[in-house]
């Protein structure tokens, strides 16, 4: 989606190769791309030491994973900003952030109408990138990998039975 809005990103994701996934990681901390869009698979272990920006699109479910994402951003005693998108349905789980914090994270609101001025243009480049995610048959290797997952969790006594 980001690449249909003409912003140049690498990912990180689990359903890319560990090939990819370095050459991600090496397109961003050299500058050549200056997003990284990535899932928890970047979550730990990571030495990106010029991280600026932080934005958590879904709050993490566990208040010390939200710690470890912001914390690419303090890197060496440099400082940093991280934003996370909130809706009434993350209430709790930034309330249960603030506790481990011991800090109110600072609340920025911003009209609706401002929103949804930019609406238009994101839902049309999310529709194009969802075709192109079809065409590029990420369902599929989604299905796949999930099936690998559950089979592996299954193999170590892992999976709770439903």
């Amino acid at each position: 989606m980001l690449e249909v809005l003409d912003q140049e990103a690498a990912a990180l994701y689990s359903l890319r190769s560990q090939a990819q996934r370095l050459e991600a990681l090496h397109e961003f901390k050299s500058g050549k791309v200056p997003i990284l869009l990535a899932t928890d698979v970047a979550g730990r272990g990571l030495d990106i030491p010029t991280v600026d920006l932080v934005i958590n699109y879904d709050v993490p479910r566990v208040p010390q994973d939200y710690i470890h994402r912001v914390g690419r951003t303090a890197r060496a005693g440099r400082g940093g900003l991280a934003l996370s998108l909130v809706t009434q349905n993350d209430i709790d789980l930034i309330g249960k952030i603030e506790g481990l914090i011991e800090k109110n994270l600072e609340k920025i609101e911003y009209k609706e109408t401002e929103v949804l001025s930019l609406m238009k243009k994101v839902f049309s480049a999310k529709n194009v990138a969802e075709m192109k995610m079809i065409d590029d048959g990420f369902d599929e290797k989604a299905k796949e990998r999930k099936k690998q997952k559950l089979k592996m969790l299954a193999e170590k006594g892992l999976l709770k039975e439903t």
